[in-house]
């Protein structure tokens, strides 16, 4: 499946509904839209992501890490998305407004669309996995100190 299926849906259940399951659906699926393209390229450039629900800290750590500003940008897009998700999934005792939905659904997609620039830029690719990489030396070596 193309996770950018799920920022089409979100989309759709943004502005064609008008009800607050509706809201609240598309901000999750904006969120998971983001978070499964990311997953997807941690995957296939073999990152070690766990598959549980540490992914979604790790994913984040590892982009907020990787010395590149917009890249970092990213990453407090994703865990801000998370917390929206967390939100509109859990406590129901709040209420999800159009706004918020379609706010998600475009800060999801402004996040895609600049990781998506930067994984298909050969250079970028290459910095971006470099810094990651740096990021895992670092860790892993304050952890045996």
């Amino acid at each position: 499946m193309d996770p950018k299926d799920f920022l089409v849906l979100a989309d759709k259940l943004v502005n064609n509904f008008q009800n607050e399951a509706a809201f609240r659906t598309s901000v999750s699926r904006s969120y998971y839209a983001l978070h499964t393209f990311m997953s997807n390229f941690f995957l296939k450039e073999k990152f070690d992501i766990a598959k549980d629900e540490k992914r979604h800290k790790k994913i984040y750590y590892y982009l907020h890490n990787c010395g590149i500003e917009e890249i970092k940008d990213i990453a407090s897009a994703l865990d801000d998305l998370r917390h929206d998700r967390n939100r509109a999934d859990y406590e129901m005792d709040t209420v999800c407004h159009k706004k918020n939905a379609r706010f998600a659904f475009i800060k999801a997609s402004k996040a895609y669309e600049i990781f998506s620039r930067h994984i298909n830029n050969p250079t970028s690719k290459s910095e971006l996995k470099t810094g990651i990489r740096e990021y895992i030396k670092r860790t892993t070596n304050q952890k045996s100190i």
